[in-house]
């Protein structure tokens, strides 16, 4: 073999190999934890309750620390576990659940995708999805989604709306 050749093979297999170890290295960048569950006030004591499943991520625990702030001391019960506990969530259970979740590879976890497909009532169900591009492409168009960027100063922002759909008064 020309050592031309030997050469241009062994420079598209080292870029190649970059390629894939980036790709790899991105993706567990920016998986999310698994979110600690607890609760905010008590279930005896609340006029409404509320599920809130999310990630752990920085963005998402200070969103979460504002909802916390605003809610606690209210005559509502709110429960926060991690999204991957969505399998065993009643939705007769609940006033109102709320997914708090990432766009990753241009969808959502699985399971949080299932759970929307077949199962999710949206009267009670409300996504709050965070995403690199600020967008969701693959968003049923049937569904309400608030969507944005994973930045400092959208912290605001986001926990306002999540706030606006806890308060809500069906």
């Amino acid at each position: 073999m020309k050592k031309s050749v030997k050469i241009s093979l062994i420079t598209v297999s080292v870029c190649v190999l970059l390629f894939g170890a980036s790709a790899v290295a991105y993706r567990i960048i920016r998986t999310q934890g698994f979110a600690n569950s607890y609760t905010i006030n008590q279930k005896e004591k609340a006029q409404s309750k509320v599920l809130i499943l999310t990630q752990q991520s920085h963005f998402k625990d200070s969103v979460m620390a504002k909802v916390k702030d605003t809610f606690e001391g209210q005559p509502l019960f709110i429960q926060v576990q991690d999204i991957s506990t969505i399998d065993n969530v009643k939705q007769k259970d609940w006033d109102r659940i709320l997914l708090i979740t990432t766009v990753q590879s241009s969808d959502l976890p699985e399971k949080a995708v299932h759970f929307i497909k077949k199962e999710a009532n949206f009267s009670k169900v409300h996504l709050f999805v965070t995403a690199d591009s600020g967008r969701w492409p693959k968003k049923p168009k049937e569904v309400d989604v608030v969507t944005t960027t994973s930045k400092k100063s959208n912290i605001d922002t986001f926990s306002n709306a999540i706030n606006q759909v806890i308060q809500k008064n069906d």
